[in-house]
């Protein structure tokens, strides 16, 4: 995931200044997507150069500088929504992408459902397009092709089963809170809508699923 939409889902939710965005992007999906005050400065320049977002306040304060809040324009939005529904061509590092576009989209207006269903759709076409190859291949004379193969085919199929239990558990979580409040669980640090961690590092939020 680039910075740039990691900062559009979080200003899609309401307006932030850099420190704020900084701090929120590792507190939502971990310490692997911790980026420094610089990217994330520099980043918001190209956002609102692009009328992605706009600079709609100023935080003033005795003892630090005045820091700029941003918000998402609507044609930062439309940008969002084209990255979530967009497949993730790939996922196999530790900042997961597609995890990330679930995670934050928990909370947002695009349904998690649909984001799932583009994924899935583009992952069995990769498995029927890896599987063709791979009989085209005589496993005498070109094996380590066939393994090869064998492998993304697996790794593959374990991401679309991934989806699967995902689906299957935002949909019974959805069920179980028709209130639309979920404890939602972050790999990194959490806290409550106050300002204050709870003790299991769970944060009640209201969204929806």
């Amino acid at each position: 995931m680039s910075v740039k939409h990691g900062l559009l889902a979080l200003l899609e939710r309401r307006s932030m200044h850099g420190y704020e965005l900084r701090r929120e992007l590792e507190d939502e999906l971990g310490p692997e997507w911790a980026v420094n005050y610089g990217q994330i400065y520099t980043t918001l320049e190209r956002l609102e150069r692009d009328g992605l977002v706009v600079h709609c306040a100023t935080v003033s304060s005795e003892d630090a500088p005045d820091r700029k809040l941003y918000t998402a324009t609507p044609a930062g939005r439309t940008e969002l929504r084209a990255w979530y529904l967009s497949p993730v061509p790939d996922a196999e590092s530790a900042r997961d992408e597609l995890y990330a576009r679930i995670a934050l989209a928990l909370t947002s207006d695009v349904e998690v459902a649909d984001i799932i269903q583009a994924q899935r759709k583009m992952l069995l076409q990769r498995i029927g397009r890896l599987t063709e190859t791979k009989e085209r291949l005589d496993v005498k004379l070109d094996l380590a092709s066939v393994l090869r193969l064998d492998l993304a085919i697996v790794k593959t199929d374990a991401v679309i089963r991934w989806l699967d239990s995902a689906e299957a558990k935002i949909r019974r979580s959805a069920m179980s809170d028709p209130a639309g409040v979920t404890a939602v669980r972050r790999p990194g640090r959490t806290r409550q809508p106050d300002g204050v961690e709870d003790a299991e590092g769970a944060t009640t939020r209201r969204g929806r699923t």
